[in-house]
C-alpha cells in the first residue's frame, strides 16, 4: 500500500513512506503525555515483588512499554522484561526498532489467546486500543488476561474512543468531518473507485461501566476507571487521520486508506482555518491555538 499514489481532485498523494499506520499520533506530544500519566499512577500503584514481568497487548508500535519502563526508572522499581504481543506484524518489526534498548520479546498471536503461561505476569496493559476488539472478543481478551496474570497483579487500559469520548458541545465537529471527507470524494475527477474487498467486523463503542462489567465477569476486583480530556489540536485530527483503521472506519470501508486517509487529513485542514470557528466550537481556541476537547477513558483492576 506504501507504493501507491493515488490523487483524490486536488488532495495531496500520499509519500512513498506512508504506511498509513498509527505513528504519526502515538507521537505526538499530548497523546504520550497523557498516557504517561496514567500508566505512572498505575505503575505506582502496584505492589508486588520485584522485579515486574509486564505483558502489553495489542502494542503496536511499542510506546506504552517504552513508558512502562521509563517510569519504573523513574519510580524506582525495576522490570524484568515485557513481552510485546500485536497480531501486525509490520508493527512488531517497527515495534523491535524502538524497544531495542530495553528487555522486551515480541510475539506476533491474538490478544484473545495469549502464548503465555497462567498466573506469570506482574501486570497486563492494552493500550489505545481495545475499542477494535468487537463484543466478544473483549471479553475473551479480558478473560485471557485475567490468566496470565498473577495473584495480586494488575490490569491497565484506556481509550479514546468509547461511548462517552465526544464532549457535549463538540459532536458537530466529528459529524462535520466526515461530511467534508465524503464531499471531497465525491468530487474528485475521476472518483475514486469504492472499496470491494472484506470488511473488517465493526467494534462498536461501549460505556466505561460496559467495560467495568466486562472486567468484573473475568474475574477482576478493584475496577477502577476515570476519564480525562485531551485536546485535539490541527495535528492530532490530521495524525489520527492518517491511521487507515480511523479514516476507512469513518468512511465505513468504502474506500482504500490512501483515498479515505487523505481525504480525512484534508477536511481536518479546512475545518481548523474554518473563519467561523469560533461560531460553530465556542471555547475551543486558546491564545490563538484551536482544538477540540475529546475524553480519554483508563480502567484498572487486580486480579485477587
Amino acid at each position: 500500500m506504501s507504493g501507491m499514489t493515488a490523487t483524490i481532485g486536488s488532495l495531496p498523494a500520499p509519500t512513498q513512506a506512508s504506511t498509513f499506520s498509527f505513528e504519526w499520533f502515538s507521537s505526538q506530544p499530548a497523546y504520550q503525555a497523557v498516557n504517561r500519566k496514567q500508566l505512572e499512577a498505575f505503575l505506582s500503584d502496584l505492589d508486588l515483588p520485584q522485579p515486574w514481568q509486564g505483558v502489553d497487548v495489542a502494542c503496536g508500535l511499542g510506546l506504552m512499554s517504552e513508558l512502562c519502563h521509563d517510569i519504573a526508572r523513574k519510580i524506582g522499581a525495576s522490570i524484568q522484561r515485557t513481552v510485546c504481543i500485536d497480531l501486525d506484524r509490520q508493527a512488531l518489526e517497527l515495534a523491535r526498532d524502538k524497544l531495542a534498548s530495553y528487555p522486551a520479546r515480541l510475539i506476533q498471536s491474538l490478544g484473545q489467546r495469549l502464548p503465555l503461561r497462567s498466573d506469570t505476569a506482574s501486570f497486563l496493559i492494552i493500550g489505545n486500543g481495545i475499542h477494535n476488539f468487537g463484543d466478544a472478543e473483549k471479553a475473551d481478551l479480558l478473560t485471557e488476561a485475567f490468566r496470565v496474570l498473577s495473584h495480586g497483579a494488575r490490569l491497565f487500559f484506556n481509550s479514546s474512543f468509547y461511548d462517552g469520548a465526544i464532549v457535549e458541545g463538540t459532536e458537530h465537529f466529528w459529524v462535520e468531518h466526515i461530511r467534508r471527507a465524503l464531499r471531497l470524494i465525491k468530487r474528485a475527477d475521476p472518483p475514486p473507485p469504492e472499496t470491494t474487498g472484506e470488511k473488517p467486523q465493526a467494534a462498536h463503542p461501549i460505556t466505561p461501566e460496559a467495560y467495568v462489567a466486562l472486567a468484573r465477569r473475568a474475574g477482576f476486583t478493584d475496577i477502577h476507571y476515570e476519564e480525562m480530556p485531551l485536546r485535539f489540536d490541527q495535528e492530532l485530527i490530521e495524525a489520527i487521520s492518517d491511521y487507515w483503521s480511523y479514516a476507512q472506519g469513518a468512511l465505513h470501508f468504502r474506500w482504500p486508506a490512501e483515498v479515505a486517509c487523505a481525504a480525512m487529513r484534508e477536511a481536518a485542514r479546512e475545518l481548523f482555518t474554518d473563519p467561523r470557528w469560533e461560531e460553530k466550537f465556542p471555547g475551543m481556541e486558546e491564545d490563538g491555538q484551536r482544538f477540540i476537547l475529546r475524553r480519554f477513558l483508563w480502567v484498572t483492576a487486580r486480579k485477587p
